[in-house]
């Protein structure tokens, strides 16, 4: 076998790797050489918002491996790299009738090595070089942007955007504050434990984060409104995403849980829940933050 044919195939097992990895359901297959410009195709179970859903949606796939067709520009500061690309491949892509993602593999044979990724429409037409983000790594990372292709492509249906809204929803603070902060006492005294980050400290600190005067009146109501979805979201989540670092005397990191309300007569709704961790010393707190809602995973 040709080390070039060799080398493609461990990129193919090598992404096939990777895709199992960014989320369940997931999967790589292999084209088996029959289309030049793709080499597979990823299946995504997009159960998010539908757990007994079983369709799929699809991402195809070409990969590229080798540090010879990849550029990256000598200045410091440099934040994108160029791909070689072939452009009889550019416009068979541009022309698909599924998304097209580029898979680039720094070094097959080095599980260390780089694996970035992009979307092909990037390319222009005819072009001879693609360009990729540096820090477009293709992994679990990835999945909230590769998922976002895949459901624009499968389409979302036209409805109109309201301005009303229920007359019976509360708009001002004064109407839900004696009740949250009835829950949130309560939640102080009794405190929660994340299956992922250990005991949650319920301070003062949550709250006034979430009423502070910059927010609407109606962005505050909806926070308090998540008050329980947050408590249980921090109890039951056993996974956390990395939000952000933040310096100073104290060090700060923000976290993430997230979890899915399926309350009946309505759509599904997926909760954020943001907790501090501070290091002060060789002590180590962490403590609840905010809730918010999110759009989409």
């Amino acid at each position: 076998m040709a080390d070039t044919e060799q080398s493609e195939l461990a990129s193919e097992a090598r992404a096939a790797w990777l895709v199992a990895g960014i989320a369940p359901g997931w999967r790589f297959i292999s084209a088996g050489g029959k289309t030049p410009s793709i080499d597979g195709y990823i299946q995504i179970r997009d159960q998010i918002l539908n757990p007994t859903s079983r369709n799929y949606l699809n991402l195809a796939v070409q990969v590229k491996s080798g540090r010879s067709c990849f550029h990256v520009p000598k200045r410091q500061t440099a934040k994108f790299g160029y791909l070689d690309v072939k452009p009889t491949h550019v416009n068979q892509w541009k022309a698909s009738n599924i998304p097209v993602i580029v898979v680039w593999d720094e070094e097959p044979t080095s599980i260390d090595a780089r694996v970035l990724w992009t979307h092909a429409l990037h390319a222009k037409r005819n072009a001879r070089r693609l360009k990729v983000r540096l820090k477009a790594t293709f992994g679990r990372g990835a999945r909230r942007r590769l998922l976002s292709i895949a459901r624009d492509h499968a389409g979302h249906p036209e409805i109109a955007s309201l301005g009303a809204r229920p007359p019976l929803f509360p708009s001002r603070v004064s109407e839900v504050k004696a009740k949250a902060w009835d829950f949130y006492t309560r939640w102080r005294r009794e405190g929660s434990t994340s299956r992922a980050l250990g005991p949650v400290a319920v301070t003062l600190k949550g709250w006034r984060h979430m009423t502070q005067p910059s927010y609407s009146q109606l962005s505050i109501v909806h926070k308090l409104g998540l008050l329980a979805c947050a408590r249980e979201v921090i109890e039951k989540s056993g996974h956390t995403r990395f939000l952000r670092e933040i310096g100073g005397p104290s060090h700060r990191k923000l976290w993430a849980v997230v979890g899915i309300s399926r309350p009946p007569h309505q759509a599904p709704i997926i909760i954020e829940t943001v907790l501090e961790e501070l290091s002060i010393g060789d002590r180590r707190v962490v403590r609840f933050y905010s809730v918010h809602e999110r759009i989409a995973w």
